[in-house]
Protein backbone atom coordinates (compact mmCIF):
# COMPACT_ATOMS: atom_id res chain seq x y z
CA UNK A 1 0.00 0.00 0.00
CA UNK A 2 1.00 3.28 -1.12
CA UNK A 3 1.89 6.19 1.88
CA UNK A 4 -1.44 8.15 -0.67
CA UNK A 5 -3.66 5.51 -0.41
CA UNK A 6 -2.52 4.80 3.50
CA UNK A 7 -3.65 8.97 3.95
CA UNK A 8 -7.21 8.38 1.75
CA UNK A 9 -8.01 5.63 4.26
CA UNK A 10 -6.95 7.84 7.31
CA UNK A 11 -9.04 10.67 5.55
CA UNK A 12 -12.07 8.78 4.76
CA UNK A 13 -12.03 7.00 8.54
CA UNK A 14 -14.24 9.19 10.32
CA UNK A 15 -16.83 9.38 7.24
CA UNK A 16 -17.40 5.88 7.33
CA UNK A 17 -17.53 5.64 10.69
CA UNK A 18 -19.91 8.58 10.47
CA UNK A 19 -22.48 6.34 8.41
CA UNK A 20 -21.71 2.92 10.13
CA UNK A 21 -22.87 4.73 13.55
CA UNK A 22 -26.01 6.70 11.46
CA UNK A 23 -27.08 3.29 10.01
CA UNK A 24 -26.81 1.75 13.29
CA UNK A 25 -28.88 4.35 15.48
CA UNK A 26 -30.69 5.48 13.02
CA UNK A 27 -34.49 6.11 14.02
CA UNK A 28 -37.25 4.40 13.63
CA UNK A 29 -39.55 5.94 11.14
CA UNK A 30 -42.22 4.98 13.68
CA UNK A 31 -40.26 7.13 16.30
CA UNK A 32 -40.49 10.13 14.32
CA UNK A 33 -43.98 9.55 12.92
CA UNK A 34 -46.11 13.25 14.16
CA UNK A 35 -48.87 10.86 14.84
CA UNK A 36 -47.90 8.17 16.51
CA UNK A 37 -49.78 4.46 16.80
CA UNK A 38 -49.85 4.36 20.15
CA UNK A 39 -50.89 7.84 21.00
CA UNK A 40 -53.45 7.40 17.91
CA UNK A 41 -54.89 4.42 19.92
CA UNK A 42 -55.45 6.50 23.06
CA UNK A 43 -56.91 9.07 21.24
CA UNK A 44 -59.36 6.75 19.46
CA UNK A 45 -59.88 4.30 22.26
CA UNK A 46 -60.28 1.70 19.50
CA UNK A 47 -57.82 -1.42 18.94
CA UNK A 48 -55.48 -1.95 15.65
CA UNK A 49 -55.62 -5.01 13.76
CA UNK A 50 -53.55 -6.81 11.31
CA UNK A 51 -54.69 -6.89 8.10
CA UNK A 52 -52.51 -8.46 4.94
CA UNK A 53 -51.85 -6.52 1.79
CA UNK A 54 -54.34 -6.47 -0.94
CA UNK A 55 -54.13 -4.36 -3.49
CA UNK A 56 -54.40 -0.31 -4.42
CA UNK A 57 -57.01 1.14 -6.14
CA UNK A 58 -55.78 4.48 -5.74
CA UNK A 59 -53.54 6.76 -3.81
CA UNK A 60 -56.61 6.69 -1.05
CA UNK A 61 -58.62 3.72 -1.43
CA UNK A 62 -57.03 -0.08 -0.48
CA UNK A 63 -58.05 -3.78 -0.83
CA UNK A 64 -56.62 -5.77 2.43
CA UNK A 65 -57.02 -8.75 3.49
CA UNK A 66 -59.39 -9.23 6.60
CA UNK A 67 -59.95 -12.41 8.23
CA UNK A 68 -59.44 -14.17 4.56
CA UNK A 69 -62.05 -11.27 2.48
CA UNK A 70 -60.78 -8.96 0.38
CA UNK A 71 -62.27 -5.84 2.20
CA UNK A 72 -61.76 -1.92 0.26
CA UNK A 73 -60.29 0.61 2.88
CA UNK A 74 -60.79 4.63 2.33
CA UNK A 75 -58.11 6.21 3.98
CA UNK A 76 -59.93 8.65 6.42
CA UNK A 77 -59.19 12.62 5.61
CA UNK A 78 -57.35 12.44 2.88
CA UNK A 79 -57.83 12.73 -0.97
CA UNK A 80 -55.38 11.57 -3.47
CA UNK A 81 -55.49 12.30 -7.29
CA UNK A 82 -57.37 9.57 -9.58
CA UNK A 83 -56.27 8.76 -13.04
CA UNK A 84 -55.79 10.86 -15.13
CA UNK A 85 -55.17 13.87 -13.29
CA UNK A 86 -51.05 14.62 -12.57
CA UNK A 87 -49.79 13.14 -9.72
CA UNK A 88 -52.27 9.99 -9.67
CA UNK A 89 -50.22 7.64 -10.98
CA UNK A 90 -47.24 8.70 -8.37
CA UNK A 91 -49.61 8.55 -5.30
CA UNK A 92 -50.65 4.95 -6.20
CA UNK A 93 -47.13 3.72 -6.51
CA UNK A 94 -46.25 5.21 -3.76
CA UNK A 95 -48.55 3.21 -1.61
CA UNK A 96 -47.94 0.60 -3.80
CA UNK A 97 -44.28 1.04 -2.61
CA UNK A 98 -44.85 1.35 1.03
CA UNK A 99 -47.69 -1.98 1.25
CA UNK A 100 -45.79 -4.14 -0.73
CA UNK A 101 -42.58 -3.58 1.19
CA UNK A 102 -44.33 -3.31 4.48
CA UNK A 103 -43.28 -6.01 7.95
CA UNK A 104 -46.74 -5.09 9.42
CA UNK A 105 -50.14 -3.24 8.24
CA UNK A 106 -52.38 -2.68 10.78
CA UNK A 107 -55.88 -0.32 10.96
CA UNK A 108 -57.15 1.73 13.08
CA UNK A 109 -61.21 2.86 12.93
CA UNK A 110 -61.51 6.72 14.28
CA UNK A 111 -64.43 7.17 16.91
CA UNK A 112 -67.31 7.40 14.15
CA UNK A 113 -68.50 5.39 11.22
CA UNK A 114 -66.64 2.67 10.55
CA UNK A 115 -67.91 2.31 6.96
CA UNK A 116 -68.68 4.47 4.40
CA UNK A 117 -72.04 4.51 2.20
CA UNK A 118 -70.01 2.18 -0.13
CA UNK A 119 -69.04 -0.08 2.33
CA UNK A 120 -65.35 0.59 2.19
CA UNK A 121 -63.90 0.56 5.82
CA UNK A 122 -62.98 3.81 7.03
CA UNK A 123 -59.50 3.76 8.69
CA UNK A 124 -56.26 5.46 9.37
CA UNK A 125 -53.56 2.64 8.06
CA UNK A 126 -50.40 2.09 9.83
CA UNK A 127 -47.22 0.58 7.75
CA UNK A 128 -44.97 -0.45 9.92
CA UNK A 129 -45.81 2.06 12.82
CA UNK A 130 -46.34 5.15 10.14
CA UNK A 131 -49.73 6.32 9.58
CA UNK A 132 -50.23 5.91 5.58
CA UNK A 133 -51.78 8.85 5.62
CA UNK A 134 -48.95 10.95 7.18
CA UNK A 135 -46.48 9.28 4.70
CA UNK A 136 -48.48 10.51 1.43
CA UNK A 137 -49.44 14.26 3.10
CA UNK A 138 -45.67 14.44 3.79
CA UNK A 139 -44.60 13.71 0.37
CA UNK A 140 -47.49 15.93 -1.02
CA UNK A 141 -49.14 13.33 -2.71
CA UNK A 142 -52.63 13.77 -0.78
CA UNK A 143 -54.39 17.21 0.74
CA UNK A 144 -56.28 17.22 3.53
CA UNK A 145 -60.39 16.48 2.53
CA UNK A 146 -63.04 14.63 2.95
CA UNK A 147 -62.89 15.21 6.96
CA UNK A 148 -65.98 14.44 8.44
CA UNK A 149 -66.30 14.61 12.48
CA UNK A 150 -66.05 12.69 14.45
CA UNK A 151 -63.77 10.71 12.49
CA UNK A 152 -61.64 13.60 12.44
CA UNK A 153 -59.05 12.82 15.24
CA UNK A 154 -56.13 13.80 13.36
CA UNK A 155 -56.97 16.90 11.98
CA UNK A 156 -54.85 19.18 13.19
CA UNK A 157 -51.87 16.98 13.20
CA UNK A 158 -52.84 16.41 9.46
CA UNK A 159 -53.21 19.73 8.50
CA UNK A 160 -49.78 20.84 9.85
CA UNK A 161 -48.38 17.93 7.76
CA UNK A 162 -49.72 18.96 4.91
CA UNK A 163 -48.75 22.79 5.30
CA UNK A 164 -45.03 21.75 5.18
CA UNK A 165 -45.67 20.10 2.13
CA UNK A 166 -47.42 22.59 0.38
CA UNK A 167 -44.79 25.65 1.42
CA UNK A 168 -42.24 22.70 0.05
CA UNK A 169 -43.90 22.86 -3.54
CA UNK A 170 -43.66 19.37 -3.12
CA UNK A 171 -45.36 17.40 -5.68
CA UNK A 172 -49.36 18.24 -5.63
CA UNK A 173 -48.60 21.36 -4.71
CA UNK A 174 -45.69 22.08 -7.34
CA UNK A 175 -48.59 23.14 -9.13
CA UNK A 176 -50.17 26.52 -8.97
CA UNK A 177 -53.77 26.67 -8.51
CA UNK A 178 -53.85 23.06 -9.04
CA UNK A 179 -55.59 21.66 -5.24
CA UNK A 180 -58.46 23.72 -4.33
CA UNK A 181 -59.74 23.42 -1.12
CA UNK A 182 -63.51 23.00 -1.73
CA UNK A 183 -63.56 21.80 -5.06
CA UNK A 184 -60.60 19.05 -5.19
CA UNK A 185 -57.84 18.89 -8.11
CA UNK A 186 -58.25 21.44 -10.80
CA UNK A 187 -57.04 19.79 -14.38
CA UNK A 188 -58.02 23.40 -16.28
CA UNK A 189 -54.64 24.61 -14.36
CA UNK A 190 -52.83 22.61 -16.76
CA UNK A 191 -53.34 23.66 -20.05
Amino acid sequence: MKLHDIRTLIKSLPIVLAVGLYLVFKPDAADTADVKMEYAVTQTGNELYEVTYGEVINGDTVNVIVDGQSQPVRLLMIDTPNAPQPYAEEAKERVEQLLSEAKKIQLLHDVGAQQDEDGRLLAYVFVDGVSLQEHLLKEGYATVRDVTAPNNTFEKQFESIEKQAKQAKLNIWSIDGYVDETDGFQEDVMN
